[in-house]
């Protein structure tokens, strides 16, 4: 999970996304594995702007970026099913309900002092498009 830099909102959406999502796949059997730091983060281009161009451009409105990658059998096949799509939409949905309705901030934080990343380069004009 990615959240626009210093962005409470962003921050809490992603961390109750996380949450929702990996509550949910456990439920199905699966534990998720993604990233080699799973968790949710900001990560930044090379000029310090956030990377991906859906959180440069959705400044004022809580964005977050959801990257499910299947590192395992299991979670790769559910994840190509209708099954597997059904229940990530439902924590999708679940975690939109309970941003909109609580103040809970979610889980799946890094330390800040690790939060922070930067993203290799690339050659997309301002980061990932």
């Amino acid at each position: 999970m990615f959240h626009r830099a210093d962005d409470g909102a962003s921050r809490r959406l992603a961390g109750l996304i996380h949450e929702e999502v990996a509550a949910a796949f456990a439920d199905a059997g699966v534990e998720l594995g993604t990233h080699a730091e799973p968790g949710v983060r900001p990560l930044l281009n090379q000029r310090g702007d956030d990377y991906f161009r859906v959180l440069q451009t959705s400044a004022g409105t809580a964005g977050a970026r959801v990257e499910m990658l299947g590192a395992a059998q299991n979670d790769t096949t559910l994840l190509s099913a209708e099954e597997g799509r059904d229940i990530e939409a439902q924590a999708l949905a679940d975690a939109l309900v309970r941003f909109l309705v609580s103040e809970e901030e979610g889980s799946g934080f890094i330390d800040s002092a690790e939060a922070v990343r930067t993203a290799p380069t690339t050659d997309s004009p301002g980061g990932c498009g």
